[in-house]
């Protein structure tokens, strides 16, 4: 039997379809060691991203910099991935996704040695050099895991593994929060201070040095066996390869994805921005909470897994994307908002403490579900280039959100900010409801099936 895909964007089958047979092929054990040694390196974006932002005012003393200094720092990553973003997915498109993530493993270890180098007081351009080449790997990295999931993993453990892929990213960032609580304790004692940022440095150079040698030693891409059962990304061979300009020109024409990349670029500017200036919200409340921001931050992020894993499960399941990412957004906006206002009712940690777990594990989910939502509603566009696109316009809005936040800070209005937040993740959830999702990589898969047979 054999069916040909000349035209996927005429196989329409709406999210709501319960009986779409999705396929139960296997690639074998291999597929999760691929996915352990990406999420490595997800890790090690992550921790890479958080830097020494939760000790913003012991940097900025001991490093004798000013409050733009530490702007550029929070806002690095942003421009660094709006810059490099889609040249690196057009490099993954050309020659696959091994040779990419060994180089962006490798500049990762670059930037934490110019780190390491710039342990000392005088060392701060260092460590933006560090930061610009940690900026160009992060850049690869995050816009891989829907990626990882489509050649490696079967139609039915996308959601899931796309969620694992990216909630080490968060994994790496309550690794951030931590290592800065526990690594870098004075204030005013610069011999032990320094002491302090030189193995706070080397322990990361450790880390991302093994996991970049793990990395070029057993990281693979995806097998091309005919057998179909093996290959777990086989409908894109049923595609038609379109040049670079015709898969943009796809993305720019529906109207569908237009809308879900600007909700999903509101949700994730303010979830990148929003950790960067914790200490911030947290200190012009409720001061005396400053020293317990970086347990916050970690278990926030502790609860952002929890919640990426629930959803990704549930979204295998159900396929409902639009359900799934309406419930992430309102929710974020309503335990926000929460959040915010207990900060500044309470005099007991304890409350704000609580409520910003809750709103961890309901703001991170929908940048999974958005990743996978994307492949799904713009196939046979490859999921490197819907992925960048989003995330480059996501990236963005965080930078413009960081310079925001920075600006109503310097006026001494950082307590609107808050507001300002919940106001965005309102638009989010609206955007959000109008998006209607067509399983057309989920179909592809079905009739590559029937095509094989």
């Amino acid at each position: 039997m054999s069916l040909q895909l000349d035209s996927v964007d005429n196989l329409r089958l709406g999210e709501t379809s319960s009986f779409l047979p999705f396929k139960k092929d296997h690639i074998g054990f291999q597929r999760w060691i691929m996915l352990l040694i990406y999420s490595l390196n997800s890790i090690v974006i992550g921790f890479l991203y958080i830097g020494i932002s939760p000790k913003s005012v012991i940097s900025k003393n001991y490093y004798k910099i000013s409050d733009l200094n530490i702007q550029l720092i929070n806002n690095l990553f942003f421009v660094m991935y709006i810059t490099t973003a889609m040249p690196l997915s057009y490099l993954v498109f050309r020659i696959g996704l091994r040779p990419v993530l060994v180089l962006a493993s490798a500049l990762n270890a670059l930037g934490t040695a110019f780190h390491l180098a710039g342990f000392g007081r005088n060392g701060f351009n260092f460590f933006i050099i560090g930061q610009i080449f940690a900026g160009i790997g992060t850049s690869a990295i995050l816009q891989m895991p829907n990626q990882l999931s489509s050649q490696w993993f079967p139609s039915n453990e996308r959601g899931k593994s796309t969620a694992i892929g990216f909630l080490m990213n968060l994994v790496g960032g309550s690794f951030g929060f931590l290592q800065n609580t526990f690594m870098i304790t004075e204030y005013n004692n610069f011999y032990k201070l320094n002491n302090q940022f030189l193995m706070f440095y080397f322990t990361r150079f450790v880390f991302v040095i093994i996991t970049s040698l793990f990395t070029l030693i057993f990281f693979k891409n995806a097998p091309r066996l005919h057998n179909y059962q093996y290959h777990a990304s086989s409908a894109q061979n049923f595609v038609k390869k379109e040049k670079f300009r015709n898969y943009l020109s796809m993305l720019l024409t529906d109207q569908h994805f237009l809308v879900m990349s600007q909700s999903f670029s509101i949700y994730f500017g303010l979830i990148a921005a929003i950790p960067l200036y914790l200490d911030l919200f947290v200190a012009k409340y409720k001061n005396s909470f400053s020293e317990n921001v970086g347990w916050m931050g970690l278990f926030n992020f502790i609860c952002g897994v929890i919640g990426c894993l629930v959803f990704g499960i549930i979204l295998d399941k159900l396929k409902k994307f639009r359900a799934l990412s309406i419930v992430s957004n309102f929710t974020s906006m309503i335990t926000w908002l929460g959040f915010i206002l207990i900060l500044r009712k309470t005099d007991s940690f304890f409350g704000p403490f609580i409520m910003f777990l809750i709103y961890g594990f309901f703001a991170y989910p929908y940048i999974t579900i958005g990743l996978e939502q994307s492949a799904e509603m713009t196939f046979p566009v490859p999921e490197e280039f819907s992925s960048s696109f989003i995330l480059i316009i996501g990236n963005f809005y965080a930078l413009i959100f960081g310079l925001i936040f920075g600006v109503f800070n310097h006026f001494g209005l950082i307590e609107v900010v808050p507001y300002i937040i919940t106001g965005f993740y309102l638009l989010s959830t609206l955007l959000t409801s109008l998006v209607k999702t067509y399983l057309k990589r989920s179909v592809a898969d079905v009739f590559s099936t029937l095509n094989y047979n």
